[in-house]
């Protein structure tokens, strides 16, 4: 059984557009590239893609482009991973018409044409994002393109005078939502009719329930607000940059420098030698450049640093904490003794999350990330009208490292020997041991790199004096590596492209792809067509229904998305795949 083949997909859409605000007879507006290197328009694609453009996302209060995307397209699903917007992977999590493989179920997210993530993007920086839905448009994306895909069009420089632009905004956020949590009173209270209804004794007297409720002995009976203690009520960010562009009929430019500084929303993080508050400050440096090296060569280049500093204390995150909001109860302990240290138990341990912000130290992470990619496209005409050649190629490499100073607490709480409230006869039950010094200690916390390379033809041409038609073959070669040993992934793509439209109402896409990766077993190569026919059946500026189209697609999409652990070989075997 060929593990890697996904099943045929088969759609039939018809869209239909009133009153639209871009007029039909600009064929190339809303352009997107699918991934061979030539641009196609939405009015005369076959494919289901959608658009939205970088003024659009600006509407938004969002400073980076994963968390502008949320509620923007039809059929991109964006979920909110929660925490601090510095830790990694924290924007959003997407999906594309749902999920569609079973253990890697990333959707592909392309930035210029190569696979980038977008969680450090600017929205300031970003031209456009489509995303790309069905078989006809992913189909040039091989195995990785089976969830769908997001494309990110990063702004370039235009032909005319020299531009600058300038911004900083100051951003408040208030009061981080929490459910409303029951007080150690009505906790103790719930407890005991759990025991009851268990046939066990109450936990607690009705002298000790009172005590609870009215919190006249709060080092043995306490009633604490943990989301009080720990959070406080506002959190700031600054955001700032500038953007030079402009260029001649020889060169064209946009560079973008783009500084955000985010401070959290953690209590009396002010402590005498350092601070323990959440923090991300983030720098983008982004330079795109387009040469006309000669009048038939024609040369981009885009360049792309991210430099990043995050802290936070050294035993939780933004995560942990909130997480302690909702598992500790309000009766649990003291958040300190009478004595002074921290509050603590047998049942919670060092769950203390006000002790974790003051006492455990702090921890930083340095993280960077380059990105380089050019592309080279020569015309031609001298041997065939309207023939091209093109190779690119890309490289972008990530690595965080990480320092933690860190110092251990003393935890515990305080009970009655003899009666309630003799304060002459109690003892402490303590845990831990009390650190006054840092201990440093450095590592490399993550690392990755991305490398693609792509060389193809192109062929364009007209029949008639109203029909279109391109021809493209091309072949990329990729490769990722993450982490640890064995996760070096490589894929090849050989594909033929083939698009013809007619009179601007009749168009079809075929695709024909193969597939490799050193993931899949038994065969390291599939075979992937994709026919997609459209009909334009409404294209009239003037009318109620100014634009109509009728689609329908087939193809075979494959997969190397597979388990990566546990898979099963021939005769017995079991092996461990990486």
């Amino acid at each position: 059984m060929n593990i890697n083949r996904m099943l045929m997909l088969a759609t039939a859409v018809v869209s239909l557009t009133a009153n639209a605000q871009v007029k039909l007879d600009d064929k190339n507006a809303n352009a997107y590239d699918l991934g061979y290197g030539v641009e196609i328009s939405n009015f005369l694609s076959t494919a289901s893609a959608t658009t939205i453009t970088g003024e659009e996302l600006q509407q938004t209060s969002a400073t980076n482009l994963a968390q502008a995307l949320y509620g923007r397209l039809p059929g991109l699903t964006a979920l909110s991973q929660g925490g601090f917007s510095g830790d990694e992977n924290k924007g959003a999590s997407f999906n594309i018409r749902g999920y569609h493989t079973l253990s890697d179920k990333s959707i592909l997210i392309l930035v210029d044409g190569y696979e980038r993530p977008i969680d450090r993007l600017s929205v300031e920086e970003v031209e456009s994002v489509t995303i790309l839905k069905d078989a006809a448009a992913t189909a040039l994306l091989g195995h990785e393109g089976i969830n769908g895909a997001i494309l990110v069009k990063t702004k370039r420089g235009v032909e005319g005078k020299t531009h600058v632009k300038v911004n900083y905004s100051h951003k408040f956020q208030f009061d981080p939502e929490f459910a409303d949590m029951v007080d150690g009173y009505g906790y103790a209270n719930a407890f005991n009719r759990a025991r009851h209804n268990d046939g066990l004794s109450a936990a607690y007297t009705e002298q000790e329930l009172n005590l609870f409720k009215d919190g006249s002995d709060p080092y043995f009976y306490p009633n604490v607000n943990w989301r009080d203690l720990t959070f406080k009520n506002t959190a700031e960010e600054d955001h700032a940059y500038v953007s030079v562009y402009g260029g001649t009929n020889k060169v064209k430019y946009y560079t973008h420098i783009d500084y955000t500084d985010v401070r959290g929303a953690f209590k009396d993080t002010k402590l005498p030698d350092y601070n323990t508050q959440l923090r991300q400050s983030k720098a983008n440096i982004r330079t795109n450049l387009d040469f006309n090296i000669t009048n038939t060569t024609l040369m981009s280049v885009n360049l792309f640093g991210m430099f990043q500093e995050t802290k936070r204390p050294s035993d939780i995150g933004a995560d942990d904490a909130t997480a302690a909001i909702y598992q500790l109860p309000a009766s649990a302990f003291p958040y300190k003794t009478s004595t002074g240290i921290w509050g603590g138990n047998e049942a919670y341990g060092d769950a203390n999350p006000i002790a974790k912000i003051q006492e455990s130290g702090f921890y930083k992470t340095h993280q960077r990330q380059l990105w380089v990619d050019a592309k080279l496209s020569q015309k031609l005409d001298f041997l065939l009208n309207g023939l091209n050649v093109f190779v690119s190629a890309g490289y972008a490499n990530s690595s965080i490292y990480a320092e933690n100073s860190h110092k251990a607490h003393q935890y515990g709480y305080e009970r009655y020997t003899g009666t309630i409230g003799d304060k002459n006869n109690v003892a402490l039950n303590p845990f831990g041991n009390k650190e006054t010094n840092l201990t440093f200690s450095t590592w490399n916390a993550g690392q990755w790199w991305k490398a693609k390379a792509s060389v193809g033809i192109n062929y364009k041409r007209s029949f008639f004096d109203n029909d279109h038609f391109n021809a493209t073959v091309v072949y990329d070669n990729s490769g990722v590596s993450t982490d640890g040993r064995g996760n070096t992934f490589y894929r090849q793509n050989i594909m033929g492209v083939f698009h013809y439209d007619f009179q601007n109402r009749y168009v079809a896409d075929l695709v024909l792809a193969g597939n490799g990766s050193c993931r899949t077993y038994p065969s390291k190569w599939a075979f992937s067509p994709t026919l997609s026919l459209g009909w334009i059946y409404a294209d009239n500026n003037d009318a109620l229904l100014n634009y109509g189209k009728l689609r329908a697609s087939a193809g075979i999409q494959h997969t190397d998305y597979m388990p990566t652990y546990g898979m099963w070989l021939p005769h017995g075997m079991f092996r461990t795949v990486m």
